[in-house]
């Protein structure tokens, strides 16, 4: 929908669901609008005029958090331009402060990496920075999709995207590309390993006696 369709349907009281999709592609949009009103379903919640930030439903790592932009007419990274690059640095602090905090309750979170970014096609409205702790052990992960959205370019970090903001003014997406890297083999994240695996239970116990070192952003 295009933005002024977007504020029709917020005014209207229903959450945009992403380019036609179902309603809970729209929850998003819903908490961002009056998350005073849905402070009962969020954990973890903090918000100011311009971000909201909240625990992931459905981690794929002991650790994630989403600051989600407020402003409706950010949907995905596409929608970025030159002038949002002081909305993403604000994202960045707000997501280093919930590390901090994360940090301060869980010693062993002090030594696992975290990384900030953004899916290039995304399953949720809303423009949303992901802050995903790297152990990636998590019940919620459960396909080759969950884990190659992380571990991949389809996972375009912080700083990638303010690079392409700052080189070029928008950020340029290849949706038959990315599609392709949702489909592609099982492969451990450690950089320098490349361990491939049929099936995520053994790429699962391959992670955790892994000895390569876990990427930052």
């Amino acid at each position: 929908a295009a933005p002024g369709q977007q504020q029709q349907q917020q005014q209207a009281g229903s959450a945009p669901a992403l380019r036609g999709g179902p309603a809970w592609q729209g929850v998003l949009a819903a908490y961002v609008r009056s998350p005073e009103r849905f402070t009962g379903e969020m954990q973890e919640a903090w918000w100011d005029d311009t971000v909201l930030r909240l625990r992931d439903k459905f981690p794929k790592s002991r650790h994630s958090a989403l600051v989600v932009a407020r402003d409706p007419a950010l949907n995905a990274v596409t929608d970025l331009t030159t002038e949002h690059l002081p909305l993403l640095e604000h994202m960045r602090e707000v997501a280093q402060k919930w590390i901090e905090e994360v940090r301060s309750r869980d010693q062993a979170a002090a030594s696992v990496p975290f990384r900030l970014g953004f899916h290039q096609v995304p399953s949720l409205a809303q423009l949303h920075l992901h802050v995903v702790s790297q152990d990636f052990d998590s019940a919620c992960l459960k396909n080759k999709k969950h884990w190659n959205s992380y571990t991949t370019a389809y996972f375009i970090t912080l700083d990638q995207t303010m690079k392409q903001l700052q080189a070029h003014g928008r950020v340029q997406v290849d949706r038959g590309a990315m599609q392709a890297l949702l489909q592609r083999e099982l492969t451990c994240h450690h950089v320098g390993c490349g361990a491939t695996f049929r099936t995520l239970p053994q790429l699962k116990e391959h992670i955790k006696l892994c000895r390569k070192p876990l990427p930052g952003e």
